[in-house]
């Protein structure tokens, strides 16, 4: 009977970095498909912002008419994809461990964080939940109640109101710096400024860009 090779511990563990590298991988290039996806949906709508309800009944009525829009304009597939990342920027830490594992373990936190206040903000779920109670509901109180709350949503993660723009600066900055120092580490540069200059990420994680 042959004995099969035994697996050392050190190799056992790492194959288990490379799982996570390669899990990373196809998180990161999921992302950048749905970036994409997200600016050709934006063209097709014509990306201007006055067409987007501005008070909370004027959202439900979008609702009603268009429940995909309605979350499309909440920021649902911007939290998608914040959730998605987070594998990447885990495999990112896990790429720096060895080099730079202090800022690459706070840019790690960092960013995890800036998901954590992002998904905790967006209101596109809890909207569509209330939409449809104020449009079975069947007193003009009940309607005054679920508008206020809807305000308050609103108020809260709308698409550019301050909670949601904190997460996005934090998944920026953390994104960035870990993407420098990849670049940093592969020698094409020659201090941390051309190392943000070269860093092409720049077009899907700059929040402005995106927000």
């Amino acid at each position: 009977m042959v004995e099969k090779p035994q697996i050392t511990e050190t190799e056992r563990i790492g194959n288990q970095w490379k799982s996570i590298y390669l899990l990373g991988g196809i998180t990161a290039l999921i992302v950048v498909f749905a970036s994409l996806l997200d600016i050709v949906i934006s063209m097709l709508l014509g990306g201007d912002p006055s067409s987007i309800p501005q008070t909370a009944v004027g959202r439900f009525a979008q609702f009603q008419s268009n429940k995909l829009l309605g979350l499309y304009y909440l920021d649902l597939l911007n939290m998608t994809t914040s959730i998605i990342m987070i594998p990447a920027f885990f495999a990112l830490f896990a790429a720096h461990r060895r080099v730079n594992k202090v800022y690459s373990a706070f840019a790690m936190i960092v960013s995890f964080i800036g998901t954590a206040v992002f998904i905790s903000n967006n209101s596109a779920l809890s909207m569509l939940s209330l939409s449809d109670k104020y449009a079975l509901a069947a007193t003009d109180a009940q309607k005054n109640l679920l508008a206020a709350a809807g305000e308050a949503m609103l108020a809260r993660g709308a698409h550019g109101s301050p909670g949601v723009f904190l997460g996005y600066v934090a998944d920026w900055t953390s994104g960035n710096w870990l993407c420098c120092q990849e670049i940093c580490a592969s020698n094409t540069c020659h201090s941390i400024f051309d190392c943000c200059l070269c860093n092409r990420s720049d077009l899907f994680h700059f929040p402005c860009f995106r927000y």
